[in-house]
């Protein structure tokens, strides 16, 4: 009788603890796929798809990471993408390629996601403009010449800019930007399996 207490209690903490990640990432989405060396277009972008698939997991895992109570200040977030701006800058200025490479990271797009959906909250937020980034992205790693890498780290820094001159001001529920965006990964993932496996 005891075993059977113990093992109604561990099913009943097991499907509480299910329901309460009815708002998460889809758990086969929090794992890395091998992918093929392609591009994808998604929505208005066209995305290469071992360059997203390199930061996809590490961005999920940020995005699971944003609180879920209280507000999220356009402020806050706006400082966070300065930093990321100022990051890209610093290693365009220097010629640092391949440092401003790594700078692009499942946090930056993370972060660039979170100000997106502060700014307008509609379907899709994070993803319309991470897919833009990564786009921007991918022109940039794919570029020979100097001179293209630069033209396309200005594009990514005015698209960092574009984001934070929106969310100056802007307060908003903590919980619904995150929904959104954990909803915005999953359609990241599940264009990822759809387009690249």
């Amino acid at each position: 009788m005891r075993f059977l207490v113990r093992f109604l209690g561990v099913l009943f903490v097991g499907a509480t603890s299910f329901a309460s990640q009815a708002q998460d990432i889809v758990p086969s989405c929090m794992v890395t796929f091998n992918v093929k060396n392609k591009g994808f277009i998604n929505g208005n972008a066209t995305m290469s798809c071992q360059l997203v698939e390199a930061r996809r997991v590490e961005m999920s895992q940020q995005i699971l990471a944003t609180q879920g109570t209280g507000e999220i200040d356009g402020a806050v977030v706006g400082k966070k993408l300065d930093l990321l701006e100022a990051d890209i800058k610093k290693q365009q200025d220097t010629k640092n390629w391949l440092s401003l490479g790594n700078a692009i990271t499942g946090n930056t797009l993370a972060t660039i996601g979170l100000g997106a959906c502060l700014e307008s909250g509609g379907a899709g937020c994070a993803l319309a403009v991470v897919g833009k980034f990564m786009a921007l992205y991918s022109i940039y790693d794919a570029a020979s010449s100097e001179n293209d890498k630069v033209q396309q780290a200005n594009a990514m820094r005015t698209a960092i800019s574009d984001v934070r001159k929106s969310v100056v001001g802007k307060k908003s529920q903590a919980k619904t930007i995150r929904d959104r965006m954990i909803e915005d990964a999953n359609a990241l993932c599940k264009a990822v399996k759809d387009n690249c496996l």
